[in-house]
């Protein structure tokens, strides 16, 4: 019987440090050039700044996240889980905070590119790295 435990695989370690650089670029973007997101996801300027902001520090902080998770997957897998579930659940907010529930063709772009697709993945990965520790436990 083999005891030895279950590796976690590198592609994941890869799709996590894209995930933390793309995270830190795009918050660094919508932090620093609020007006300009704002004017490409909702064809007007009539948003408070300051919720984009906030949207691009949260980007900034999973970008982090990220990172960290990258070096010890396995040990931060609950960092990994809570990435996944803030891009599920980020779409909603910015759909009410920022989009004052209206859709534009741009915004379901970022919606599917910026949110959804990561968070498959994510979530993906996060299961490995339970499966993993609780094997290791």
């Amino acid at each position: 019987m083999n005891d030895t435990p279950p590796v976690f695989p590198s592609w994941m370690r890869g799709v996590l440090l894209v995930s933390a650089v793309y995270n830190i670029a795009w918050g660094l973007f919508v932090y620093n050039f609020t007006e300009s997101f704002v004017k490409w996801i909702t064809n007007s300027v009539t948003v408070d700044a300051y919720q984009v902001e906030l949207h691009g520090l949260g980007l900034l902080i999973l970008g982090f996240i990220f990172v960290l998770s990258t070096l010890q997957p396995i040990r931060f897998w609950y960092f990994i889980a809570f990435g996944a579930l803030a891009k599920a659940f980020g779409g909603i907010w910015v759909y009410f905070s920022v989009m004052s529930q209206t859709v534009t063709s741009q915004f379901i772009l970022h919606l599917i590119i910026n949110d959804y697709i990561w968070a498959v993945f994510l979530g993906i990965i996060g299961w490995k790295a339970f499966k993993i520790y609780r094997h290791i436990e």
